[in-house]
């Protein structure tokens, strides 16, 4: 080889190079005023009020290099996205002292937004107190989700998810069950708007004794035109279980079955509901010179998960049905010891479509508990010296593909134990 052609073939690889760049800004503006006073006496009080008003206005920007831009550099994702818009917005609150232990609140708030339109969210809510260390509660509320500037401003971008399709795995030569890298495209939704909810909660907190008190709310959430980003692995799983799809969304296919590109990006999603009970349970046990342990038990459950009135998806892959942590807390002298307990319910491992249309629900991913210790000690001088562990015991997530990946990243971590000391000074 001539050093010329080593000359040639080092500018062909020159030529070849790129320098990639993404300058990202956001610039925000805000003015905002409120006012409290008392209205009038009433049985149990002072009617208060809260009025304000409000004036904000967005500026971003997310630039990609030109190359990038033009899907010209091998391997890259993502493209440009920038605009601005402004917002001008007023509320209202209003505390009703009706009598002793009765009172209820009514607040409302509307904002209009320059680039989509205007919302406007009420809530009303009622607090009694028929004796003491009981409370009985309820409210019902409206409320809106915005789509923000990189939603609604962002260019096409192309991209090679790892997705599980059986008819691209075996077109590729390998098992029905492999990952492979398909094409994608991701696409803002011009026509995309702000999601709507209503919530109704009822509840109660109760402390019969200093030692312990708790407190239940049931709820129930129906949100409509939900935004949401529809990846590749989501519409797939739509696509086989027969679950609906946004339009504009979707997957096209070869005529062997193989993909040929999907088109994801974020979308309304029509209509979601939901309700569960949150249930949350305090105790102190003083021991004089002994010590004092704290203990502290919060626990979710949902009873039903529905979109656009279908099947209840609870327990689907990522979509557990209960978690809870319970924190215990011993304080004795100058010492802290804290054992924290986390759990994530289980979920079905696959979902499938089987023949007259139902659903088929196999596998499972197992309920998921780490522990999570520290031991604390504080000095005279306001030095306090920390040692601990997260996820001590090395609790791994089940591997299960989900998203292109092995495990569902969304709901666990594979940090594994994470020990840490750490020092804080008060003064």
């Amino acid at each position: 080889t001539t050093d010329t052609d080593r000359n040639n073939y080092a500018k062909l690889l020159n030529g070849l190079n790129v320098t990639t760049s993404r300058i990202g800004t956001f610039q925000q503006e805000e003015v905002f005023a409120s006012a409290a006073f008392d209205v009038m006496e009433m049985g149990g009080g002072a009617l208060q009020a809260i009025v304000g008003a409000e004036y904000r206005k967005e500026d971003y920007s997310d630039t990609y290099d030109s190359l990038s831009e033009a899907g010209q550099v091998g391997g890259s994702a993502g493209n440009s996205a920038g605009g601005g818009r402004n917002l001008k917005s007023a509320f209202f609150e209003a505390l009703f002292p009706v009598m002793e232990g009765l009172e209820f609140t009514l607040a409302g708030r509307y904002d209009e937004y320059s680039d989509y339109g205007s919302d406007f969210s009420p809530k009303v809510s009622v607090r009694y107190e028929p004796m003491d260390g009981l409370v009985l509660r309820a409210s019902y509320g409206e409320g809106f989700r915005a789509p923000t500037l990189d939603i609604l401003t962002a260019k096409p971008a192309p991209g090679n998810p790892s997705v599980s399709d059986a008819p691209s795995c075996l077109n590729f030569g390998e098992p029905a069950d492999c990952n492979v890298q398909v094409s994608a495209i991701t696409l803002a939704n011009k026509e995309i708007g702000s999601e709507s909810s209503e919530q109704v909660s009822l509840g109660l907190a109760y402390q019969p004794t200093d030692w312990l008190n708790f407190s239940a709310d049931y709820y129930e959430i129906e949100i409509s035109n939900m935004i949401r980003f529809f990846g590749a692995e989501t519409i797939l799983t739509r696509e086989q279980t027969g679950d609906p799809i946004p339009a504009g969304l979707g997957v096209e296919r070869y005529s062997n079955g193989g993909i040929e590109l999907i088109t994801q990006g974020y979308a309304n999603e029509g209509k979601w509901e939901v309700s569960g009970l949150d249930l949350n349970l305090n105790t102190t046990f003083d021991f004089d010179a002994a010590g004092t342990l704290k203990q502290t038990l919060q626990f979710s459950h949902q009873f039903e998960s529905k979109i656009d009135g279908g099947r209840n998806t609870l327990k689907d892959t990522g979509e557990p049905q209960q978690r809870a942590s319970l924190s215990n807390s011993y304080a004795i002298q100058d010492f802290d010891f804290t054992w924290n307990i986390n759990m994530i319910g289980s979920q079905y491992e696959d979902v499938s479509q089987v023949a007259g249309g139902g659903v088929e629900r196999t596998g499972n991913i197992a309920t998921w508990i780490t522990h999570d210790l520290q031991a604390s000690y504080s000095f005279p001088t306001g030095t306090k010296v920390s040692v601990g562990m997260q996820n001590a015991f090395e609790k791994e997530p089940q591997l299960s593909s989900y998203g292109g990946r092995n495990y569902n990243f969304n709901l666990y971590d594979a940090y594994g134990r994470v020990t840490y000391l750490r020092f804080s000074q008060s003064f």
